[in-house]
């Protein structure tokens, strides 16, 4: 037996309503948290099915169900090396409908691989 709900709002039993379309658009389609210290190593994800390692600092991630349009939005977020100073990751770029690569550095610019790395993407997917 298959079903499909069909619905255009949502209301909680308090009365307050919701349209249905905010929670699909609203939620992440893609999270995930990855290590590249010795080893590219998906740790946890939703919508990913790989990631590949393209060198010091620059991870490209992998969808599992692609997304509509390269429009999306990209949020990331990499583990504080205090022996290295100020930390970012940066990008995204190469963005695909199907991958989008990060790059982890120090604000002097120096590539490095972090223990841990987070991404999370927002749009259509397709």
């Amino acid at each position: 037996m298959t079903g499909k709900i069909t619905v255009g709002t949502i209301q909680d039993t308090a009365g307050t309503a919701l349209a249905s379309t905010f929670v699909t658009n609203g939620v992440a389609k893609s999270w995930t948290r990855f290590n590249t210290t010795t080893s590219t190593t998906l740790n946890d994800s939703f919508n990913v099915s790989t990631l590949t390692d393209l060198g010091t600092g620059n991870t490209q991630i992998n969808l599992t169900n692609s997304m509509g349009n390269t429009t999306y939005a990209v949020l990331g977020l990499c583990q504080y090396q205090s022996n290295l100073g100020q930390t970012i990751m940066e990008g995204p770029s190469d963005i695909a409908t199907g991958s989008y690569e990060v790059y982890v550095k120090t604000n002097n610019n120096v590539v490095y691989d972090a223990d841990f790395n987070s991404t999370a993407i927002f749009g259509d997917l397709a």
